[in-house]
């Protein structure tokens, strides 16, 4: 019986990690995509033409006038 105990609660920890993973994986992703989509909203005027594309350094730090 100990054996059978050892072995379901190891079951059972294993699936907790493997769910563990699987949400985890998905929040990073959404967390990137949601990144991506910021940087590409922040230039939106560069494709309409309205505005000059920002470097690394300006989105940085900005410009002093």
């Amino acid at each position: 019986m100990p054996r059978a105990k050892l072995i379901l609660g190891f079951a059972v920890l294993v699936v907790a990690v493997i769910v563990a993973w699987q949400f985890g994986s998905r929040e990073l992703a959404n967390i990137q995509l949601q990144d991506e989509m910021r940087d590409m909203a922040s230039q939106a005027g560069v494709h309409v033409g309205a505005a000059v594309p920002k470097s690394d350094e300006e989105f940085v730090r900005p410009r002093s006038s």
